[in-house]
């Protein structure tokens, strides 16, 4: 294992543990308090999201009490899905 140093999305310096290098685009996991942050939303609403249904997808490693961790990817999918012209987009895709 090798310490990589790169900018993360909020333009800060983060430094993580990999295999060889640094994480490729989409296959990096965030916690639920970056994701939070990325999503301009508290770490308690991502998790009602959660429980509810709502929200981006997640990826839970460890077992059913296993860690909460979000692609990359995912999120990137869910900003996208939220996307609207007005205030009266219902949000199909034929109106974007």
């Amino acid at each position: 294992m090798k310490m990589q140093q790169f900018k993360n999305n909020h333009g800060e310096d983060d430094t993580k543990e990999t295999l060889g290098g640094q994480v490729p685009s989409g296959l990096r996991l965030w916690t639920k308090k970056e994701a939070a942050h990325v999503l301009h939303v508290e770490v308690k609403t991502l998790d009602n999201w959660r429980t509810q249904g709502r929200g981006p997808c997640f990826v839970r490693l460890g077992g059913p009490r296993g860690r909460i961790l979000y692609r990359e990817s995912d999120l990137q999918k869910y900003i996208e899905a939220a996307v609207r012209r007005s205030t009266s987009d219902t949000g199909n895709q034929e109106d974007h």
